[in-house]
Order: structure tokens, then sequence, then C-alpha cells
């Protein structure tokens, strides 16, 4: 069995400036750098360090991906609802199958998953799926 190296995610408080490229390294070395010169989270005070922790716990937290009990009897009997609204079948920015009992959640709908803002999601069996 592989074991997976844990990410490591990097929060600059103020005065860390100086040790910028360290910690990118760091981020970069964990995994998780983000885009841009500065890939750590750099906050300068407390409302950037709750929107860093929030991202953080979120990226943790919620994948894009909905494993399912056991399969449907028929896959193209499949919906999937964020909030109530339907998240249409589209392997770019809607939901794909990613396996018999694995649904994957895709482009804008994956970051509106991710976002944190997502209350409920629900994948329905029954009626025919609304493709894009």
């Amino acid at each position: 069995m592989r074991s997976r190296t844990p990410s490591t995610y990097v929060v600059g408080m103020p005065g860390a400036e100086p040790y910028a490229a360290l910690l990118t390294r760091l981020a970069e070395a964990g995994g998780t750098a983000r885009a841009g010169d500065v890939g750590y989270y750099a906050v300068s005070d407390a409302a950037e360090l709750r929107d860093a922790l929030y991202a953080i716990g979120t990226s943790i937290a919620i994948r894009c991906s909905i494993d399912l009990e056991a399969p449907p009897d028929d896959p193209a009997l499949v919906n999937v609802y964020f909030d109530g609204a339907l998240v249409p079948s589209d392997a770019v920015d809607g939901w794909s199958w990613d396996g018999a009992q694995r649904i994957r959640v895709n482009g804008s709908a994956c970051d509106a998953l991710k976002s944190g803002e997502v209350l409920d999601a629900r994948v329905v069996f029954g009626c025919d799926t609304v493709v894009r």
C-alpha cells in the first residue's frame, strides 16, 4: 500500500515578508503552493487570516467527487443538484461518471462546490439525465 504524503499549508503572518521566498518553497514542497509570486497564504490582519483558514479548510474538507452507496440501476437516470439547482452532466463544467459508484464534479461546478457556498449536494435517481 502506498502512503500518501500529507499536504502542508503555509500561512505568513505580519513580519514574515523577509522569508517570503522560503515560505513559498515550503508551500511548493508541501504541494499547496498558490498561483502567482507568493505561493503561501500571506495575511496581514485577522480578516485575511480568517479567509485563508476558510479557504484551506474548504479545500481539505470538500472534494469534487461523490461516492454513491450503490451503483444506480440505470446510469442514464441520474441527476445532481446543488441547493436544489440542477447541475447538468458535462465533463467540462458539470458532472460525469468516474466509475460505477462515483460521480466527478468538474470545472465551475467543482469550484462552486469547493467554495463552501453549496450547502446541499444531492444525487437523484429516476429521471432522465440532463446533459448540457
